[in-house]
Formats: C-alpha cells, sequence, structure tokens
C-alpha cells in the first residue's frame, strides 16, 4: 500500500478533496493520511467516512510532539502550519510501524496518472525530492528553494529517517513565512538534503508537478484516449497554486504572476475541470453538513459586504490585467 500524507483546514477542505478524488482514481489502493488543521476539517472528513482516508487530529500530534507543541504561541498560523510537515511525518512513522514510505503532497496538487512508476524508480533511495524546474524567467525564485515541498518521499530506513529527524528538528527550531539567509519556511531546508545526507533522489521527469512557475517551459498535449502530457512526458500531477476565486463564477490563476498565459489547452484540459471539482467538493459538504452558519464558502467571508466587494472588484482589476481571470458556469 502506497501511503500519502497532506494537510488542510476546513477553509481548503474543496481541495483537499479534490486531491483525494484524483488520487483515488490513479492509486485506489494508497491511503491518504490527512493531519486536520481545525474541529470542522477533520468532523468532515469522519462524516464523509471516505475510502482510503485516515483523519489525524492536529490536537493528537501536538500531543505526542511536546516539542512541536511549544513553539505554537510563537508562530503565526500559516507558519504553524509550515512547521507541521516533517512533524506529521515523523509521526505517523512512529505511530504506524508498518509504513515503510510515506509521501507528503500538499493539498492543491491534482493527479492525472498514477505515480507508482516513482516508487519503482525509488527502490535503492532513502529520500525523494522534486525540483521546482523554474522557466528562465523565473530564474530568480530559486531564493525561495530549488526544490518545492509538494511531493517528499522518506522511507523507514537510517538515512530516510536521520533526514526527516534533521527536517523535523530544523522547523522546530526556525520555520517563519520569510527568507532568512538560507531558509525559508519549511522549504529551503530541502536545498540541504542531498548534501548533507545520503541516498536522496531528484525527480527529473516534467511530468512532475507541473505549476505554474514552470509552464512556460513546455505545452500541454492531450491524447486521442484523453491522456495529458507535457513536454512529451505524461502529466503526473499539475500544482494549482494560487489559485483563487476573486468573486461568484470568477476564478484568478495567478499564471500571469510566472509569465505564463491561461491558453485554451490550459483552461479546458487543467483549470475549468479542476474548479468543477472544486464546487462540486463544497455542494457536497454543505448538503452534508445542511448548516450555512458552519459552511466556508470558496469564495471567503468574513468581511462586511462593501469591504468584500471592493476586494473581489481589486482582484478581479488585477487578475485582468495578468490575463489571468476566466469566466466559468
Amino acid at each position: 500500500m502506497a501511503h500519502y500524507c497532506t494537510y488542510f483546514d476546513s477553509r481548503y477542505l474543496s481541495r483537499g478533496l479534490a486531491l483525494y478524488h484524483s488520487l483515488r482514481r490513479v492509486s485506489p489502493d494508497g491511503r491518504l493520511w490527512v493531519l486536520c488543521l481545525d474541529d470542522v476539517c477533520h468532523e468532515t472528513l469522519r462524516s464523509l467516512n471516505l475510502d482510503g482516508v485516515s483523519p489525524v487530529k492536529l490536537s493528537d500530534v501536538e500531543s505526542a510532539d511536546p516539542e512541536f507543541f511549544s513553539i505554537k504561541g510563537s508562530r503565526s498560523t500559516l507558519e504553524y502550519y509550515f512547521t507541521c510537515t516533517p512533524v506529521l511525518m515523523s509521526f505517523l512513522f512512529n505511530r504506524n510501524p508498518d509504513i515503510e514510505l510515506i509521501t507528503y503532497v500538499d493539498a492543491d496538487i491534482h493527479f492525472y496518472k498514477s505515480p507508482s512508476f516513482l516508487f519503482d524508480a525509488f527502490r535503492d533511495s532513502s529520500v525523494q525530492i522534486v525540483p521546482h524546474r523554474y522557466s528562465a524567467r523565473n530564474r530568480a525564485l530559486e531564493k525561495w528553494g530549488l526544490y518545492n515541498v509538494g511531493w517528499v518521499t522518506f522511507r523507514r530506513d537510517e538515512a530516510g529517517l536521520a533526514c526527516l529527524s534533521w527536517w523535523r528538528a530544523s522547523c522546530i527550531e526556525w520555520c517563519y513565512d520569510r527568507l532568512e539567509g538560507d531558509r525559508f519556511a519549511d522549504q529551503k531546508y530541502l536545498d540541504q538534503f542531498p548534501l548533507k545526507f545520503s541516498g536522496v533522489q531528484i525527480i527529473e521527469h516534467p511530468g512532475v508537478n507541473v505549476a505554474p512557475w514552470n509552464l512556460d517551459t513546455g505545452r500541454l498535449a492531450r491524447s486521442a484516449g484523453g491522456e495529458l502530457s507535457f513536454r512529451g512526458e505524461p502529466v503526473i500531477f499539475f500544482h494549482f497554486h494560487k489559485l483563487r476565486q476573486a468573486a461568484p463564477s470568477l476564478w484568478q490563476t495567478r499564471l500571469g504572476d510566472y509569465g505564463a498565459t491561461l491558453d485554451r489547452a490550459t483552461r479546458d484540459w487543467l483549470y475549468i475541470p479542476y474548479i468543477r471539482q472544486l464546487v462540486a467538493a463544497e455542494r457536497e459538504m454543505r448538503a452534508l453538513r445542511r448548516d450555512e452558519q458552519r459552511a466556508q464558502p470558496l469564495l471567503r467571508g468574513g468581511t462586511r459586504p462593501v469591504r468584500a466587494l471592493g476586494n473581489s472588484i481589486r482582484a478581479i482589476a488585477a487578475g485582468l490585467r495578468r490575463d489571468s481571470i476566466f469566466c466559468i458556469a
């Protein structure tokens, strides 16, 4: 059984469900461990009772790792979430001795083809990471890290556990949402993996972690059978980084931030199908909860109507300047 883990709160539940359904299609025997970052998230996943999903309470991880919990008051919510990545993986290894391999995946990625070949190629390695593969115009972004935390695999062996232990200790010591020397959040530590530890494998397949920052390095294509490819290789998963809803039926891809364009193939084969899944997931959760006060809409609330309208108008204007907004029914 392939073991994956991720984390998200109730505001990100629709993306988490889209991740789950895509993973279930390509890896039906896999298990997805979800660290639920608030109670609504945990209650919803428990109620959905999805095959292959194991919800984990944040309080359980905090109780098992007092050192992690001790830094909660010194980090912003986002920074505490960043710190969770290696902490969760360590927790799962400690609690589940049958897990030999565990892969962390970001909640905003979407699978199109089985990643099983990555595990086949991983047989003689202990750690697996994926480079951002920034395009030439985005090369300056390497300062945030050469590798992306969107996919990280560890093996339960001496080298794998040593690397994971170092990453966890480093994040507990320092994990902030700013660039400081050779550190940024949980991500820039990955630059040190191949330098400090043996058995680190770097994924070179161009279809793994296709993302806004490397989308302009090739072209998407689709076979007669519907299989997506990028730069001549199958798309394993796409990273929907920065996708946001600006207003009802209007979505901001932020592709323009990276010099990529929302061409017809990108829109019709990637973004529109994914957004439809997010909307369907949101409807599923609202029907389940039957409580509009607890529902977490994709268009985030919490501000006064006039202010929310102003924010939407500004987001739409900015997106139009970047050619990053489109309409979907």
